[in-house]
């Protein structure tokens, strides 16, 4: 699974989308582009989607049928907890939307019971940095362009439009309610509370969201020194 996967990704010129906002235009052709939940929506080619949560699927019924890999946890998460159904509904609705690429496991210290055949990522915060992990076991990657991380508290219009307009099956609806409630009543707060959070852990002192940003955006860099990873803001 893992050695495929590794192929699929090494020697490349790599896009990588999240949600948050940006304005610097998608110019060059890369080989692969990769979507961090709904942000792969509004990607040109639609190569790897990468979710920790269940809710992750919702906007993409259109798109599932374009998508050559599916990264999620083993025990995705479903109303921000981990949960053993999440990955049977998850399952479920990607065979309605008919979903025909590879899925490709993982496991988060979130799961108490984990499967040690699988790989363990052990410091991930978000969907955002989970990709990191897998691309970090390649050869080689030419280069990395990161676009809408650790740049904005505002989301991508076009990505929230996405989901806001989502096509749900309707034994889905109560779960798609409940993410919008929760996760969209008032995005740009909930993103602020995710980057302080996120730079609390590493006890950094920093005087703004800006200063938060950088801090985040140059530690990934330190990790993954190899990616040669460029933010576009």
């Amino acid at each position: 699974m893992y050695s495929e996967f590794k192929q699929f990704l090494d020697n490349k010129k790599i896009l990588i989308m999240c949600k948050g906002n940006f304005v610097t235009p998608i110019k060059k052709n890369y080989d692969i582009y990769i979507g961090v939940k709904q942000s792969i929506a509004i990607l040109p080619q639609k190569d790897v989607l990468v979710m920790n949560d269940f809710e992750g699927v919702f906007g993409l019924e259109d798109y599932f049928k374009e998508i050559k890999y599916i990264v999620f946890p083993n025990v995705p998460h479903l109303r921000q907890k981990p949960s053993i159904i999440a990955k049977n509904k998850l399952l479920k609705y990607l065979s309605l939307h008919n979903f025909n690429g590879k899925i490709i496991n993982y496991e988060i210290l979130s799961n108490n019971n984990p499967n040690p055949k699988m790989e363990i990522i052990r410091n991930t915060r978000n969907s955002g940095d989970i990709i990191y992990h897998f691309l970090n076991m390649c050869k080689n990657i030419i280069f990395v362009d990161v676009y809408g991380m650790y740049s904005s508290i505002d989301d991508n219009k076009d990505i929230t439009n996405v989901v806001l307009n989502a096509k749900i099956h309707p034994e889905y609806k109560e779960y798609y309610d409940s993410y919008i409630y929760r996760v969209y009543k008032n995005k740009p707060d909930g993103n602020k509370k995710m980057i302080t959070a996120a730079t609390n852990l590493d006890k950094k002192d920093a005087k703004n969201i800006n200063e938060m940003f950088q801090h985040l955006q140059n530690k990934l860099k330190q990790s993954y020194p190899k990616l040669n990873l460029n933010f576009v803001n």
